[in-house]
């Protein structure tokens, strides 16, 4: 008989993905403990296959309350089902990462972990402005490649920088590669979902 589930995921895709992009982080994590909820995007693309999390309003100007709703409800859903505001993990990659950053910073409980993959946070003052006492106690990881041409590494660096200034223990990891998600970044993944802690004080992060 398979254990009941101690832990909660719930993944977010990027721009132009959907339920289904994050299904192979999920099989290469192998964390029997943990059910995975990967939800897809609201907002259909028009010139593109795929979904996104925010919509265009303007020129550079994206909104997102609909999608911090939509993630919210997960999240109290999973309370719901019994799991504690510890035990829930948020993981997202691009967009998503972005995504789930505005929802751990309006929590109003510490959550197990968030791992933000190629992310950014994309209004800084509304993310100062509404990040709780709670959050503060939330531990981020952070992943980005250095060669990232379509989200910089230098948006994690401000991200990471905003945290720790805030006392949220946060730590970034940065690697070779694009906008992508590599596979040697998986068992990092893994071991921030079993224990963050062993991560967040990790002195040689970039070789784990």
């Amino acid at each position: 008989m398979e254990p009941l589930p101690s832990q909660a995921v719930v993944a977010v895709h990027g721009w132009s993905g959907d339920e289904n992009s994050l299904l192979p982080v999920a099989r290469g994590v192998r964390c029997r403990s943990a059910i995975w909820q990967i939800p897809r995007g609201p907002f259909p693309l028009s010139d593109a296959p795929g979904y996104s999390w925010f919509q265009r309003r303007a020129h550079n100007e994206w909104a997102g309350e609909k999608s911090l709703e939509i993630l919210s409800a997960m999240v109290a859903g999973l309370t719901d089902e019994g799991f504690a505001a510890e035990d829930i993990f948020l993981l997202g990659f691009s967009m998503g990462a972005s995504a789930i950053l505005d929802l751990a910073a309006t929590w109003e409980q510490a959550l197990g972990g968030v791992v933000a993959i190629a992310g950014f946070i994309r209004d800084p003052d509304w993310f100062r402005q509404r990040l709780t006492a709670a959050a503060r106690r939330t531990p981020f990881l952070l992943l980005h490649g250095r060669q990232d041409e379509i989200v910089p590494a230098g948006a994690s660096e401000a991200a990471e920088e905003l945290l720790t200034e805030y006392g949220c223990p946060a730590v970034l990891d940065r690697y070779d590669a694009a906008h992508k998600i590599p596979v040697n970044k998986i068992h990092t993944i893994r071991k921030f979902l079993r224990n963050p802690s062993t991560i967040i004080n990790s002195p040689a992060l970039e070789t784990i």
